[in-house]
């Protein structure tokens, strides 16, 4: 219970100094993850059990040993199927399988190919 107090007051005291109200970090609260406003109200409230910070509007999400995407505001984009998930760039991220074989899926959770392929690159200058 200390861990988690002291973790809730170097947030809010990180926070601060923001002037702005945005997503800031992820926390850890009873063991799962959100993200928090620099008032130290919960944007997105704790699910899952790991988070990586916001990039292009987009944050990776782990739940059940599994990699999904959510949105800003705390909308699941692509579910929790894929063993990798890389960042969002131009709308697109490229997604790992089970049996490392990679694809692409859009913000709308659409794969852009029926098939998986061997190897692939980050989507990124169009």
């Amino acid at each position: 219970m200390k861990k988690i107090s002291l973790y809730i007051s170097i947030a809010i005291l990180f926070l601060g100094c923001f002037k702005t109200n945005k997503l800031v970090s992820p926390v850890k609260y009873n063991g799962k993850y959100g993200f928090i406003d620099n008032k130290g109200k919960w944007v997105i409230q704790p699910k899952y059990d790991s988070l990586d910070i916001f990039y292009n509007g987009y944050s990776t999400s782990f739940l059940d040993g599994k990699e999904g995407i959510i949105n800003s505001k705390g909308k699941l984009i692509v579910n929790h199927n894929y063993s990798f998930v890389d960042n969002v760039e131009e709308n697109i991220a490229l997604v790992m399988n089970e049996k490392d074989r990679v694809n692409y899926v859009n913000t709308k959770g659409q794969l852009l190919s029926k098939n998986y392929f061997h190897d692939g690159e980050n989507f990124e200058n169009g």
